[in-house]
């Protein structure tokens, strides 16, 4: 089918979408579409199908599975009941009464919600939408309060969940609300800036600023006229900024307007890079707007997106706060009633900011002058710590994110996970700027196939003119950036060569042996696909020729300005970078990802995952590359992530504070591992008190050195005799001793050598919880000795005595330990905590459906007391990873009969606590030797891309 069908195709569906759209957003105009079927929704696009004759019944079932899963009704995402909720301060509401008695009218979200409407949004998308930021809005405070006073908060979402869309309605209500001033801290470079300038001409000014050149978007300006101000006429602004100027760049322009006053007719926006330079400037406008009378009297609102880039104050103690920081907080001095709204996927930099921090943020004299200046003052401000409020924001049914794409530890996700471990013999996670490439890997050749296949499956579902992405991200050099570059597009020619050669017709011979790759790619990666081989095959050359090698990889000067970038983006693009690619880039319809990176914070692994989104009609394309132990990685923070999230409920249900809701993130165990170097400078520079109950720990790493691993052995022994266990109590099966005095676990823990990669695993901080704990619940705890499969060698101690089976687990060879895994990337099964439970809690457990949960989180809930679980693992180690079916070659650990690997369960009280003087809970000496040799390795894996701008 030539490619011409297939974009009128296109616009055809494209006609029947927006009328199904359109009939079903007048019937449910102020209600949401709970109510209509998959059914109802086919049969409103069968009474279409005139209206596109020359589609296919395949492409129009494409376009009702697409709208059933844009409108909820096919529940393809990560939405969970609990999501959602806010812990707050004593705040007194406000914007309820003032909407009843007319002080506020929707003017501005009312033309935003129709223009959301407009591009497809559900009613039930844009209702949530709704009551999520009047919310946010009440809890940022009243502008037309006649007093002073400053509120921070923070917004919860997700990576690439839509926050661009929360913060606009959140900025509209402002407005409509009586707020004057809106600045948006939009990322660290111009190209992100510009394309969130482009979402605020369109979705708050009403105006396309980019067709004024160096001039301000004012509210006098009635032509260029898009989005909302297509809408309602009515709608004016002052754009301070244009897609292609930010304010310092118009500094010396639009100073004839009017100053700033709460009287003010139209509201103030600017869009600006999280720079000092920039920040400085509008500081020294919103300084200027007080006219002499030392603040302005009107409302600012601060919008932040990703909060927890740059912002955050990482000096040494905050008594000097960072330039970009203090800009912030001056900013806000600036003004009577001034509210701050923290926005961000990955709060805990946010968190960790000191709460009762206080510093002079006022301007400083120019390096090397003694002088003050008269520009120079002293300025002490609070820190920007949230303390009035916290919202989790709920994610929407369709939005694909952690546990749609990884799954849980308990259910793994596969389907369209690959491994890419044979990267690291041609780009090694840690290599050198000079770093040179001679070949793809065969798993990066693997992802392009994949990807220019997927691309004519996306033309033939009819939806030709969409734009569509792969991004491929192996390192942090620009110089190796553009090596690979360079290689994918040789490569993706040979491709593009062969289609065009053969026109679609399937060849023999040296020169098929492109279309026959792809051939073989197909039928192995889309073995279910809507369309056959030969449709493919001849929609391939029409649709792979647009793709085009895109890198991004410019690094801001000085002044956040992009130096030799292209701004210009493929239609059909392989994207390759790094830290650009991480944090604010859009890449629409991302089919292909491929990930090769080690990260070791787990705010900055989650930023780089541009795969997470919204994959309407689509996702069964979706396809990534990463290595296996990432993808732990990733379900170890899917977990935080959603405990996090019910803590925020169940706080909120509480009434506590997001004073007690920071103290709980700070005792959370991925509090020490999820957030960069001195982002968490606050937790870091003294013993960290962390909160263990209910919490997965287990060893997932374990030494490689025979000697740890004998010593390990003997302290299994020693435990053993410690518990003058006979032969008679232990038995090939499972075994469980009950009532073992607390003095013999943390003996054991004593002598247990952890690997140094286990960062929770610190054996002076267990055992010093296991012997200060004081509950009755804690004195005594339940051991277990689990078994292995029936057939497996019975586990022989060094004494002689004979236990349980010995337990088969993968042990694959990493830097400087071996990554246990069994079923997603764990040691412990699911359902091992069932040995450790009464009867009468096994059977409360049985009585929903029958059957004992797979989600491990409900046995915490029943555990009666605390229990160590030891796992002996087959001594076979990994020597080549598997491949599609194949098994993992292995080679035995010589000198050692077992691995040992344990396993702590630590049930939690009632009642929730923030306290220090609790069970469960761990006192961590993170010492400054720890804390410079985790830097290092964090710097060295990182290097130059991970430097906040706030050290400009």
């Amino acid at each position: 089918m030539p490619v011409l069908d297939l974009t009128n195709v296109a616009n055809e569906l494209d006609v029947i979408r927006r009328m199904v759209t359109a009939r079903h957003n007048i019937v449910d105009v102020e209600g949401d579409h709970s109510d209509l079927t998959e059914d109802d929704i086919r049969q409103s696009v069968q009474t279409l199908k005139p209206f596109a004759p020359t589609a296919t019944a395949a492409q129009f079932e494409v376009v009702v599975r697409t709208l059933c899963e844009e409108w909820g009704i096919i529940d393809l995402g990560d939405a969970e009941p609990d999501d959602g909720g806010t812990v707050e301060a004593d705040h007194e509401e406000w914007l309820e009464k003032a909407l009843l008695e007319g002080n506020v009218k929707w003017r501005r979200w009312s033309a935003y919600k129709k223009l959301l409407r407009h591009q497809g949004r559900s009613p039930q998308v844009v209702n949530d939408l709704d009551d999520a930021t009047t919310r946010i809005l009440d809890l940022a405070g009243n502008p037309r309060e006649e007093s002073i006073w400053i509120r921070k908060g923070l917004a919860i979402g997700d990576v690439q969940s839509g926050k661009t869309q929360t913060f606009l309605a959140v900025a509209n209500k402002a407005a409509d609300a009586g707020y004057k001033v809106i600045i948006v801290l939009a990322g660290n470079t111009e190209y992100l800036r510009k394309q969130t300038q482009e979402r605020v001409d369109s979705d708050f000014i009403g105006r396309d600023g980019s067709k004024l050149l160096k001039k301000v978007n004012s509210s006098a300006s009635t032509s260029n006229r898009m989005g909302i101000g297509l809408l309602d006429k009515t709608l004016h602004a002052n754009g301070m900024t244009t897609p292609f100027y930010d304010y310092l760049q118009l500094k010396n322009e639009g100073h004839n307007l009017a100053l700033v006053s709460k009287d003010s007719e139209h509201p103030y926006i600017f869009v600006v890079k999280k720079n000092s330079f920039v920040l400085d400037a509008v500081d020294q406008w919103s300084k200027n707007q007080a006219d002499g009378a030392g603040i302005v009297d009107a409302a600012a609102l601060i919008i932040d997106d990703e909060s927890d880039y740059a912002s955050v104050d990482t000096s040494v103690d905050g008594s000097d706060p960072t330039k970009i920081n203090s800009a912030i907080r001056r900013i806000l001095s600036r003004y009577a009633r001034s509210s701050y709204l923290a926005v961000t996927a990955t709060p805990f930099a946010n968190i960790f900011i000191n709460h009762e921090g206080y510093g002079d943020v006022g301007k400083k004299p120019k390096k090397g002058k003694t002088s003050v200046g008269p520009e120079a003052e002293t300025l002490e401000t609070k820190d920007l710590f949230p303390e009035d409020y916290i919202h989790a924001l709920k994610a929407p049914k369709n939005y694909v994110g952690l546990k749609r794409t990884f799954g849980t530890h308990d259910e793994p996700v596969i389907d369209g996970l690959h491994d890419n471990s044979d990267c690291e013999s041609t780009i090694p996670l840690k290599h050198a700027k000079d770093r040179e490439i001679e070949e793809l890997p065969e798993s990066l050749v693997d992802a392009i196939d994949t990807y220019v296949l997927a691309n004519a499956v996306f033309d033939l579902r009819g939806r030709a003119k969409e734009a569509r992405s792969m991004i491929i991200n192996v390192s942090k050099f620009t110089e190796v950036q553009n090596r690979l570059a360079d290689l994918v597009q040789d490569y993706l020619a040979r491709i593009q060569d062969a289609l065009e050669a053969f026109g679609g017709i399937e060849v023999i011979g040296q020169h098929g042996q492109s279309l026959a790759r792809l051939k073989s790619v197909f039928e192995e990666e889309f073995p279910e696909c809507d369309s056959t081989w030969d449709e493919v095959l001849a929609t391939l050359p029409d649709s792979a020729s647009p793709i085009r090698v895109k890198v991004y990889n410019s690094k801001p000067n000085r002044l956040g300005e992009d130096e030799a970038f292209e701004a210009g983006v493929p239609s059909r693009q392989i994207a390759i970078g790094g830290d650009l690619l991480s944090r604010g880039l859009t890449l629409n319809n991302l089919l292909t990802s491929y990930f090769y990176r080690s990260p070791m914070a787990a705010d900055t692994l989650m930023q780089m995952a541009r795969w997470f989104g919204y994959r309407d009609g689509y996702f069964d394309l979706v396809r990534l590359w990463i290595p296996s132990e990432k993808r732990g990685d990733y379900r170890f923070i899917e977990q935080a992530v959603r405990q996090l999230k019910r803590q925020i409920k169940t706080m909120s249900e509480q009434g506590l504070t997001p004073f007690d809701f920071g103290l709980a993130v700070q005792q959370h165990p991925e509090s020490l591992l999820i957030t960069a170097r001195n982002k968490s400078r606050n937790a870091t520079s003294a013993p960290r008190t962390i909160d263990l109950t209910n919490y997965r720990l287990e060893t997932t790493k374990v030494p490689t050195d025979v000697e740890t691993l004998q010593s390990n052995e003997r302290a299994a022994a020693q435990f053993v005799s410690a518990m003058e266990l006979s032969d008679g109590e232990i038995s090939e099966l499972t075994s469980i001793i009950r009532g073992v005095d607390k003095k013999h676990i943390a003996s054991f823990l004593d002598e247990y050598k952890f690997s140094a990669a286990e960062r929770l695993f610190d054996s002076e901080a267990l055992a010093a919880l296991v012997r200060g704990s004081s509950s009755d619940t804690y004195t005594h705890w339940d051991v277990v000795f689990i078994a292995g499969q029936k057939g497996n060698e019975r586990w022989l101690l060094p004494t002689g005595m004979e236990m349980p089976r010995l337990v088969k687990r993968l042990l694959s060879p990493r830097d400087g330990y071996f990554a246990v895994s069994g079923k997603g990337s764990r040691l412990a099964g699911s359902q091992d905590l069932r040995h450790v439970l009464s009867a009468e809690n096994l059977a409360a457990m049985k009585s929903v459906d029958g059957k004992l949960p797979s989600n491990e989180e409900f046995y915490y809930q029943h555990l009666d007391r605390p229990a160590l679980l030891i796992y002996a693992l087959e001594p076979d180690k990994v020597v080549a990873p598997k491949r599609g079916s194949s098994p993992a070659k292995m080679e035995p650990i010589d000198g050692v009969t077992s691995v040992v690997a344990v396993k702590l369960a630590l049930p939690r009280a009632k009642k929730l606590d923030t306290g220090d003087g609790r069970d469960g809970v761990a006192i961590y000496l993170h010492n400054s030797v720890a804390a410079r040799a985790w830097k290092a390795q964090y710097a060295a894996l990182e290097g130059d891309e991970s430097k906040e701008m706030s050290s400009v």
